[in-house]
């Protein structure tokens, strides 16, 4: 056995290069692309939900609350999804369902389809 198989371990390198900066790559537009239904990115918007809908910060924050425990109940499924599917498949639609919920979250006009739109 040569020397160098014991002192440099073997790695999965791609004909181009290491594998692992793409990875890198993905999923920080995957974070960045989830932004948007984080409490950070749902915060800003707070004060002109209250204004235009017409509802108590309360009413929102029992919105958000129930929207995040419903995205919580489905990861059994995602996860299922992601062993079944695959990683690239489960992730086109998760976004493309994310994207549409976005642009459906343009149209509410009351607490009901808020909650809808929070999960």
């Amino acid at each position: 056995m040569p020397i160098s198989t014991l002192i440099r371990p073997r790695t999965s390198r791609s004909p181009t290069g290491f594998y692992g900066w793409h990875i890198v790559v993905y999923s920080t537009l995957a974070l960045a692309a989830t932004g948007p239904g984080q409490t950070a990115g749902v915060s800003v918007f707070i004060d002109p939900l209250i204004a235009d809908l017409g509802i108590s910060r309360s009413a929102i924050s029992t919105a958000y609350l129930i929207g995040t425990l419903a995205g919580a109940v489905a990861m059994p499924w995602i996860g299922r999804a992601l062993d079944r599917y695959g990683i690239r498949r489960t992730m086109a639609t998760i976004g493309a369902v994310f994207g549409a919920v976005l642009l459906l979250m343009a149209l509410v006009t009351e607490i009901v389809g808020l909650t809808a739109g929070f999960p």
